[in-house]
């Protein structure tokens, strides 16, 4: 018997362990079912290797096209072996999975519980109306489900004040906490020696102002580049990440907008993986994050503000979901959709030094006080503590 086998989509990438390895190193004794391949950006791939702190790893294909109706060949199997404790589900709780896991839990003397990332509160009549006909009936498809484990799911984390909202309205509440999603403070932390290093060996002389993540539309990097093409009078460079695993149209608009405006000589680009990025961050002064809101998308939390946070930057970041909880009084929230407020912030920063300072050292603080994988841990720990017996795991 194991106290927690989890189940990750999430977890077929390296970086997502992290929480369960913490988690094992507090005395339970963790397992994790993952995907063996995983439609991820460019196309299929398969799961990232074992790290030598990883609990054990399961590898299971995956059946199902819809991420609502997706199972793992051989789950079942596993959980007779191993009769777990809790079954911790990372994936979407109104789902096939959570349903039959939740039979499963019901009939083994066991436990299920839920992290979703949930934020987007839609009524399905007023999408309809407006003709998002696919959207109306989908989330219509989504209440279905999520009444029918309702009675089975014990608890539900949700990292943003949205998700606690919206489970609240489907049904959860009482059962319902708010984690952050963890950072590694030993990895993303201010370097000044790497950050000399790598600023040499990129030619980064002047204030850098980054953008980090997918260059995909909902992210906005577009409008970073239209705010920055007025800034021209000011010294700046900018530092983009490739990310070549979302090479696509936008990627190639993004391009044309830098040569359109002359702005080229000022970008610098690399390509790194997760594990060398606080080189990067270390490199930058202002990390920019200017989401933009759709109908199918607000920022469900930004890690990415979080680790720039905790690397020393300044982030500035449109006001789109999660973004101005996680970031709080720690940098700049601007509208979204707005080129002059964007553009504006980014004058003052570059501009006004001490208060670029003062910023930075309110979001060191927050990083490591609020929203590191420690905090994640100990909400978490506490959570399954109380579930499984007032005593099993408070000493821990």
């Amino acid at each position: 018997m194991v106290d927690i086998l989890v189940i990750s989509h999430s977890c077929f990438v390296s970086v997502n362990r992290l929480i369960y390895r913490e988690l094992a190193a507090l005395g339970w004794s963790v397992e994790i079912v993952i995907p063996e391949q995983h439609n991820f950006g460019s196309g299929i791939r398969t799961s990232e290797d074992d790290s030598p702190r990883d609990p054990k790893i399961h590898r299971l294909p995956m059946l199902g096209l819809h991420g609502r109706f997706r199972i793992y060949q051989g789950l079942f199997k596993l959980l007779d072996r191993l009769q777990p404790r809790i079954v911790f589900m990372d994936n979407d709780y109104a789902s096939l999975l959570a349903w039959l896991l939740g039979r499963w839990t019901n009939s083994n003397n066991s436990t299920l519980i839920v992290q979703t990332n949930d934020n987007l509160i839609k009524n399905p009549w007023s999408e309809i109306s407006q003709g998002r006909i696919k959207s109306g009936f989908g989330s219509i498809g989504i209440k279905l489900l999520s009444d029918l484990v309702n009675s089975k799911i014990k608890h539900i984390f949700a990292i943003n004040s949205d998700g606690i909202k919206l489970l609240n309205s489907m049904g959860y509440a009482g059962r319902v906490s708010q984690i952050p999603l963890g950072y590694d403070p030993n990895l993303f932390c201010n370097d000044p020696q790497t950050r000399l290093e790598i600023r040499k060996s990129l030619g980064l002389s002047k204030t850098t102002i980054a953008y980090f993540g997918r260059v995909i539309p909902e992210k906005g990097l577009h409008i970073l580049i239209e705010a920055l093409a007025k800034l021209k009078d000011l010294e700046w460079q900018l530092l983009l990440d490739e990310f070549k695993a979302y090479r696509n149209p936008y990627y190639e608009h993004i391009k044309s907008l830098i040569k359109e405006h002359d702005l080229e000589s000022r970008v610098v680009e690399f390509e790194a993986t997760h594990q060398e990025m606080p080189r990067y961050f270390n490199a930058a002064d202002i990390v920019v994050m200017p989401s933009v809101s759709t109908p199918n998308f607000k920022e469900q939390y930004g890690r990415v503000a979080v680790e720039a946070m905790a690397c020393g930057c300044l982030v500035i970041a449109s006001d789109s979901g999660a973004l101005p909880e996680v970031i709080g009084d720690g940098g700049i929230i601007v509208p979204e959709n707005s080129q002059e407020a964007l553009g504006d912030a980014l004058s003052k920063a570059l501009q006004n030094v001490e208060f670029r300072e003062n910023l930075v050292n309110l979001a060191t603080k927050r990083a490591i006080n609020y929203l590191s994988i420690h905090q994640q841990r100990d909400l978490m720990s506490q959570v399954f503590s109380k579930i499984l017996s007032p005593t099993s795991k408070e000493a821990a």
